[in-house]
């Protein structure tokens, strides 16, 4: 992706961000250099276990601070929807290489 192009999309995701007026919001992303891999069904499921497992990372961590059994939700693109729902189910099955997944509800929400 073009510096210029990612630049742009960034700000867009940051304006996004600061006019939400959610007390607890967290958005977790990652990148996808689908078109330089060899694989890019391994490099789709690399790194949606990589958001999967940050976002359950921050969810332990809230728990462990406020003592209560915080829950989230994913919310991803209708765009591989199918596959998604699978990757999320082999992930709470037989957990990521980062550990179990317990604290995401059990389906994406799809927008």
């Amino acid at each position: 992706m073009q510096p210029e192009k990612r630049e742009e999309i960034l700000s867009q995701v940051y304006k996004t961000i600061v006019g939400i007026n959610y007390p607890s919001l967290l958005v977790c992303g990652a990148v996808m250099g689908l078109d330089a891999a060899k694989d890019p069904n391994q490099v789709r499921r690399e790194t949606f276990e990589e958001v999967c497992s940050s976002f359950n990372s921050y969810l332990v961590w809230e728990h462990k601070i406020t003592h209560t059994q915080p829950k989230g939700l994913i919310i991803i693109d209708r765009n591989r929807e199918d596959e998604y729902k699978q990757l999320l189910d082999n992930f709470r099955q037989n957990g990521t290489k980062y550990g179990y997944l317990g604290n995401i509800v059990d389906i994406p929400y799809f927008a």
